[in-house]
């Protein structure tokens, strides 16, 4: 994981999310995203984490700041049940003016994540993402390192039926790309 690319996301959008998990692990983002931090950090605070990512103690003033425990009803534990479905993460699409993986659940449905969020974990060579669902039904996804969790990513919330389109296409492209090796 890269912690300087979770700072920039965190500047940008000018919040620090510090939240705990229920077996001590730190997890840092700006809401749309959150990164377990390195254990050899040690107990991180807001303060510490902003000086570690370089946002100046000026600036730090103008920065939303929220601690606390991780979210009820979200698994941040390495191994889920629900983690069976994995995605193809090689596509980018422009949408909305936000630069985007679609992710294609077995059922068809395409969720979106924004790429920002992955130049934090793209340093992986072992990268994969599954779906999961919180105890409330709200999707989110699980990008893990191998076998190991370490990144929570909430997917973008379309309008029902906007993605109808994309879904044929993405349909298509695999059924061409597998037509053009058989």
């Amino acid at each position: 994981m890269k912690l300087k690319n979770v700072g920039a996301l965190c500047k940008k959008a000018k919040s620090i999310i510090l939240l705990a998990d229920e077996d001590g692990r730190q997890w840092a983002g700006e809401g749309g995203a959150l990164f377990l931090l390195p254990e050899n950090l040690g107990t991180m605070t807001t303060a510490t984490l902003c000086t570690i990512v370089d946002i100046p103690v000026d600036k730090a003033a103008e920065i939303y700041t929220e601690t606390g425990s991780f979210p009820g009803g979200y698994d941040s534990a390495d191994d889920s049940e629900e983690d069976e479905m994995t995605f193809d993460t090689y596509r980018r699409v422009l949408l909305d003016g936000r630069d985007m993986v679609p992710l294609r659940e077995p059922g068809g449905k395409v969720y979106f994540v924004q790429t920002k969020y992955l130049k934090a974990v793209d340093d992986s060579e072992n990268l994969r993402m599954t779906l999961r669902f919180s105890e409330g039904g709200k999707p989110y996804i699980a990008v893990k390192d191998g076998m190991f969790l370490t990144a929570i990513i909430v997917p973008i919330k379309l309008l029902p039926g906007s993605t109808d389109w994309f879904g044929q296409i993405y349909n298509g492209a695999v059924k061409a790309k597998m037509e053009a090796i058989g």
